[in-house]
This record gives C-alpha cells, sequence and structure tokens, in this order.
C-alpha cells in the first residue's frame, strides 16, 4: 500500500512539474473512470496477454516503468485503445507520470476492495 501511495503522490508531483493542465487532469480522471474493473476478465490468462500487449505499447512510446504501470491496467481491463485516448490527452512530456497516476489509483482501488473483502468493512480515514 506505501508504495502505491508514494507511487500516486510522486506522479501527481512530477505532473506539476511537467505542467498538465487542469483541462488535461480533469479530462484524464474522466478517462480513468471510464475503466471499469468489475467487467475486466478475471482469466489470469486473459490478463496476462493483455498484460504483455500493454507493456509492449508502453515500451513502444518510451514509458520507462512500463512494469509498474502494465500489471494495474491490464487487472482493471484497460485495453491498447484505452491507453490511446490516453495519449492524446496526455501529450509525450506527461504521459507516462499520467499513466502511473492512473496505475496507482486503480492500485489503490484494488487494495482497498481486497481490505474491505478481508475484514467486511474498510473504516473511513480519520
Amino acid at each position: 500500500m506505501q508504495e502505491t501511495c508514494d507511487m500516486l503522490l510522486s506522479s501527481l508531483v512530477r505532473l506539476a512539474e511537467r505542467s498538465l493542465s487542469a483541462g488535461q487532469f480533469v479530462a484524464i480522471d474522466a478517462l480513468r473512470c471510464q475503466i471499469d474493473a468489475s467487467t475486466a476478465s478475471l482469466d489470469p490468462l486473459a490478463v496476462a496477454d493483455r498484460e504483455e500487449a500493454l507493456s509492449d505499447w508502453l515500451d513502444a512510446h518510451r514509458v520507462d516503468s512500463a512494469w509498474r504501470i502494465a500489471p494495474a491496467l491490464a487487472a482493471a481491463g484497460a485495453d491498447i485503445a484505452w491507453c490511446e485516448r490516453a495519449a492524446q490527452i496526455l501529450g509525450s512530456e506527461t504521459l507516462e507520470p499520467g499513466l502511473e497516476w492512473v496505475a496507482s489509483t486503480l492500485s489503490t482501488a484494488a487494495l482497498l476492495s481486497e481490505m474491505k473483502d478481508s475484514t467486511g468493512r474498510v473504516s473511513a480515514p480519520r
């Protein structure tokens, strides 16, 4: 959980440093909300294939942290078409931190869901 939160915060800092506009942030957040993890395939082979395809796409777009981003996107059901739309919103300068931010929000949601499933509830932060 700590690593995921660290990635989330560092990606936000890098987005600010690279001057992501408010409009771009709103657009990438709207695109993030279009990912419906509940409809993602639970078949491990399908997820692995999607992860490999996403990893290849990320590598082709010079995203150095593809190994961290692809698994979260694949598990949530994102595909290459989704990544293409994200690239149009973000542009090359903010593509990597933007996708890191999306991946970390998806990972955080998945971790919270796992915690909820194991305890029956999640306590609200104080």
